[in-house]
């Protein structure tokens, strides 16, 4: 089994700061390929997410009101505007999907770019 995190999402995307659990053998294969493909990560990087990472509980607070205000605030715009589209209150993610009464996102797009 492999598990792969990262601290992107939470503090900022150009935050290219990662980790991997796996075993031992796989770890050491993957340090070799990764050396030779790109030469290491930043330093500067990796001290500052150890840095962040000591504040982890609080950011991840901050990112989950941001967020959770965010959908609120497309929800209502949603509801004023388009109440004839539908759509689920997602459990978790950065997305909502929305069905719309007809068409298709295809045409949407094209009558959106228009």
């Amino acid at each position: 089994m492999i598990s792969i995190g990262s601290i992107s999402k939470l503090f900022w995307a150009g935050l290219r700061v990662g980790w991997l659990r796996a075993p031992k053998m796989v770890i050491n294969r993957l340090t070799r390929l990764k050396v030779v493909n790109d030469l290491g990560s930043g330093l500067l990087g990796q001290v500052l997410a150890a840095r962040l990472l000591e504040r982890l509980d609080e950011a991840r607070s901050i990112r989950q009101n941001e967020l959770v205000s965010g959908l609120d605030y497309l929800t209502a715009l949603l509801q004023q505007h388009l109440p004839s589209w539908s759509w689920s209150r997602p459990a978790g993610g950065l997305f909502l999907w929305v069905r719309l009464p007809e068409g298709d996102a295809g045409e949407f797009s094209q009558l959106a770019l228009r």
